[in-house]
């Protein structure tokens, strides 16, 4: 897997993938502790996409959609907590539709060096690598959301049915994708508390 590369999604960014029906996004993060040489990656969670859905990767603020209950807490970053600010003084109100960001199924509030794998078929526009269609990486706290009306196809708890997905060809992608990604060592960036940006 020589020729993956890794994007890195550094601050005040955003991007959009488009999926379509059987793509898998991946969330990998290094659970070691800052104290020890050894990298423990793991993947956290899998989605298995539908056609016609997006994935918002963002740490901008002013992307993130009205109805997440983003608090003032959960921000970060001088121009992140700036546009809070514009946005309470404005009568915004947080998380005025009472969600819990924790129970949310269609978000992960990923931290500074944890990584999403995008695996799916080739795509015109799309450089193809084995089948993964990107690895990034978050330097900043970030949010991945699963702009999916439908359910996904690994169900309610997603993590019972880990097994299926990693046992099909694009399964092998994602741990082909995941092996590349142990290469690259330990995290060398580690934050307490996840916040936006």
């Amino acid at each position: 897997m020589e020729s993956i590369s890794i994007t890195s999604i550094p601050s005040d960014t955003t991007k959009i993938l488009p999926c379509r029906k059987g793509d898998i996004l991946a969330w990998v993060q290094d659970s070691s502790s800052i104290w020890t040489s050894q990298s423990k990656y793991e993947i956290l969670d899998l989605w298995v996409m539908n056609d016609g859905a997006t994935v918002l990767l963002s740490n901008r603020f002013e992307d993130i959609p009205e109805w997440f209950p983003l608090t003032p807490t959960m921000v970060g970053g001088l121009r992140n907590c700036r546009k809070m600010v514009e946005k309470l003084n404005s009568g915004y109100v947080p998380n005025s539709y009472g969600l819990d960001i924790d129970s949310l199924e269609n978000s992960w509030k990923v931290n500074v060096w944890n990584y999403v794998i995008w695996s799916g078929e080739n795509r015109p526009d799309i450089t193809d690598c084995k089948g993964i269609l990107g690895i990034f990486r978050f330097e900043t706290g970030s949010l991945v959301l699963n702009q999916d009306r439908s359910n996904n196809e690994l169900g309610e708890d997603s993590s019972r049915n880990y097994d299926r997905v990693l046992t099909s060809q694009r399964g092998d992608e994602i741990k082909g994708a995941f092996d590349f990604i142990v290469s690259q060592g330990k995290a060398r960036k580690y934050a307490e508390e996840w916040k936006l940006g």
